[in-house]
């Protein structure tokens, strides 16, 4: 009976171990889509409610506390280089964070369309990342809980 019980054990632990994975790659897939949903958020008030930068990065810190941590860094520097250092501290892949760079070093436009172009162009490259990391989700999700599964299988096995 213990060792039907340990057996278990171990299986649901590799498991687990599997799992966590896949909801590593769920997150990141949220992760991106909470970033676009900010970038809007930003559009939406320079657009229609002519908020400047801060307020608006702000707003989208609802949505994403990567652009409050770089509206509370435009008390001390410029903007592109609070947003940039916002990336650095928040240990994103570096797919985002080359996206989100370029991003930065768009904040400076001289006029608002340029500013709502440099928005877009982060949104439109966010959506490719974002369907590539929920196709990787889809794919690789079960695989990481099939193979932690199959693992602690073998372990026991192994140990019998």
């Amino acid at each position: 009976m213990i060792r039907l019980l340990a057996a278990v054990c171990v299986i649901i632990g590799a498991w687990g171990i599997g799992y966590s994975r896949s909801v590593t790659l769920k997150g990141r897939c949220r992760r991106i889509a909470a970033c676009q949903d900010a970038l809007l958020e930003i559009a939406t008030n320079i657009r229609s409610l002519r908020m400047d930068l801060p307020d608006a990065l702000a707003a989208a810190a609802a949505f994403d506390p990567l652009f409050g941590m770089a509206a509370s860094y435009i008390e001390q520097i410029d903007a592109t280089a609070a947003f940039i250092q916002a990336i650095a501290k928040s240990r994103l892949p570096e797919e985002e964070q080359e996206i989100l760079t370029s991003f930065a070093k768009g904040l400076f436009a001289p006029d608002v369309e340029g500013q709502l172009q440099n928005v877009e162009n982060c949104r439109l490259r966010l959506a490719n990342l974002l369907q590539k990391a929920e196709k990787e989700q889809r794919r690789m999700g079960r695989v990481y809980s099939g193979i932690g599964a199959m693992g602690g299988l073998a372990l026991v096995v192994l140990f019998l």
